[in-house]
């Protein structure tokens, strides 16, 4: 499947909160009246991974959840929405002018 890439700069961009465990970042809230029933909202978390072995980039994993409109059905229930992850690829450089390179699928890294 393509991949889809996005160059961002960070204003600030704190490696050492990424270095020892995975960050997860603060639920994002109830985003549908659809999805009240479900228990834990869209999330995002960032892992660091290690270096990327060009210049100073730094490889960080990002799992991206959001809500998606879609009809279906599941055990007998109906939805008009649901959480969807995606898994990005991240690169962050403080030498390049604080680059963040993202790399993944379409959806996840044009939403994130």
């Amino acid at each position: 499947m393509a991949k889809s890439y996005k160059i961002t700069y960070t204003e600030i961009f704190d490696e050492n909160r990424f270095e020892k465990e995975k960050f997860e970042f603060n639920e994002q809230g109830r985003l549908s009246v659809d999805l009240v029933s479900i228990e834990l909202p869209p999330s995002t978390s960032i892992e660091f991974k290690g270096k990327a072995g060009y210049l100073d980039l730094l490889h960080y994993q990002i799992e991206h959840e959001h809500i998606e409109n879609a009809y279906g059905r599941t055990h007998g229930y109906s939805f008009t929405s649901f959480i969807k992850k995606g898994i990005i690829e991240g690169y962050h450089s403080n030498d390049l002018e604080n680059l963040f390179l993202l790399s993944g699928h379409y959806c996840p890294v044009k939403k994130f």
